[in-house]
């Protein structure tokens, strides 16, 4: 389980861009607090200065923590971020990313 590229809503959006860079994706997820808010792309931020004030779409795939890794990866395979957000409750715990998944059954 990692972090994932993610910012605080109220982040600038240099530090959005800079997260994605570090990740190779063109989408951060948007957090408040330890809340995940959802997720926006590079072109969503255009013209915003706060992270926040883009508009952010649901990941659509996410697991709770005593997920099965087959569970995940059925989840990731029809999402566009390629990651399953692991949530307990409301409360943002991290990624899984399809390679984690396949080191895991190996």
């Amino acid at each position: 389980l990692h972090p994932g590229p993610v910012v605080a809503a109220d982040a600038a959006r240099a530090e959005a861009e800079a997260a994605m860079a570090a990740a190779g994706v063109d989408w951060v997820g948007v957090l408040d607090g330890d809340r995940l808010l959802g997720w926006v792309d590079r072109a969503a931020l255009a013209g915003v200065d706060r992270v926040g004030d883009a508009p952010c779409e649901r990941f659509r795939a996410w697991v709770g923590p005593d997920a099965t890794i087959r569970q995940a990866l059925d989840d990731i395979v029809n999402s566009r971020t390629r990651v399953a957000v692991v949530l307990d409750g409301d409360r943002y715990l991290g990624m899984l990313t399809v390679d984690q998944l396949a080191e895991a059954l190996e």
